[in-house]
């Protein structure tokens, strides 16, 4: 939500970051449920198996592992108990979203080919977090609003 709210100056942007996270993470549990009860038809025991066949699997479920202790500590309670520790902790979004985009891309089905506004969006994203482009964009922007 950041960089939205760098790219349009509107800071009611990161009002919306928490409930985005959360539904990130909800959807991210669905998915594994369904993974879960649907292909490995609720047998984990199949799962070992599926991992060293379906490399994918592993990097989808880093990226899960990953995100679970960001939904479990998205509250001010938790941010408050972790301080500047829950900062460096929620970074961990930085890679959670480069292992959804290899997790997707490795998808056969898929391929590069269905992946690549999602990888463009991605990229993006990261790009504008680096501060010196972040500053720069951020500084263009406010000299235009006060151009008005």
């Amino acid at each position: 939500m950041t960089p939205l709210r760098v790219l349009t100056g509107i800071n009611a942007w990161v009002l919306h970051r928490r409930m985005l996270g959360l539904t990130a993470a909800c959807y991210a549990s669905l998915h594994m449920l369904a993974y879960t009860v649907f292909l490995l038809e609720g047998d984990i025991g199949r799962l070992p198996g599926e991992l060293v066949k379906r490399p994918y699997i592993v990097v989808g479920f880093m990226a899960w592992l990953a995100l679970l202790p960001l939904a479990l500590t998205s509250t001010r309670q938790w941010q408050r108990r972790l301080g500047r520790h829950w900062l460096i902790l929620h970074k961990l979004v930085y890679l959670i979203l480069i292992l959804a985009l290899v997790h997707y891309m490795w998808l056969e089905k898929t391929g590069l080919q269905a992946m690549w506004p999602y990888a463009l969006l991605g990229i993006a994203l990261l790009v504008l977090r680096i501060p010196r482009i972040k500053h720069a964009l951020a500084r263009s922007i406010n000299s235009r609003q006060r151009a008005k």
